[in-house]
């Protein structure tokens, strides 16, 4: 059932490249949120993104009220992507067809960077990096909550950020894969041997994790109060079982 409805997936997008080469400056492409978490959901704006890039389309990024980020006290103008992101539409076209109006289509795009396409000559991970920059430029009020943030978290020490995520991913779901904790261990105290000033910053899941890093690290470690798992069980709505 999965193999089919991805084989049925991918067809619907080649149908829909194949449009774009024909007529590309005729549409507007509305790229809509999936349903995944919040960077998840980026990825696949990247993707859409991207998309529009290539084919020369005028692009509109469009979290509406089937987003999983949509508050209706905070969206701008009924989009939650722009609650956080200053631009949420991009126009790659060039000549007679850039400013001008177009019939608008959407296309819902699998999040993540694995099928992102990459620049010529760079990898996928640089390629995004390079999309992110371009496309994703924070609210000046977000950007000064992140500066405010670090000053207070990291002191002005120098930090190695490590984020660990067991739960779904120590389980193989959705073909997730993840190396054990004495591997994190290893690589953190090899960064630390060369900035033993320095301080760690912890992203994970599980609250065992956040216990064995002070255990390990001491007060070296700063992590966010938030909701993490306590028996290993996933909370990212990927329930194990």
């Amino acid at each position: 059932m999965k193999t089919a409805l991805k084989r049925g997936l991918r067809q619907i997008r080649e149908r829909t490249i194949a449009s774009l080469r024909a007529a590309p400056s005729l549409a507007t492409l509305r790229i809509a949120p999936g349903q995944a978490g919040f960077f998840g959901e980026v990825f696949c704006a990247l993707n859409g993104l991207r998309m529009a890039e290539e084919y020369g389309l005028n692009a509109r990024i469009y979290w509406g009220p089937g987003s999983h980020y949509f508050e209706p006290d905070y969206a701008q103008d009924g989009d939650a992507w722009g609650a956080f992101f200053a631009t949420s539409r991009l126009d790659f076209r060039q000549g007679a067809g850039a400013g001008a109006k177009s019939p608008l289509f959407s296309v819902k795009l699998k999040p993540g960077a694995h099928d992102f396409t990459p620049y010529e000559d760079l990898s996928i991970r640089r390629s995004v990096a390079l999309a992110l920059r371009a496309w994703c430029q924070p609210h000046p009020k977000i950007a000064k909550a992140v500066d405010e943030a670090q000053a207070e978290l990291f002191a002005g020490r120098s930090m190695l950020g490590v984020h660990i995520r067991l739960t779904d991913a120590a389980a193989g779901f959705e073909g997730r894969q993840t190396v054990a904790l004495d591997q994190f261990f290893q690589a953190t105290d090899s960064w630390l041997t060369e900035h033993p000033a320095a301080g760690i910053f912890l992203a994970t899941d599980e609250e065992r994790i956040v216990a064995a890093f002070e255990e390990r690290y001491g007060a070296r470690v700063t992590f966010q109060d938030c909701l993490r798992s306590e028996d290993g069980t996933s909370i990212h709505g990927h329930y194990d079982a």
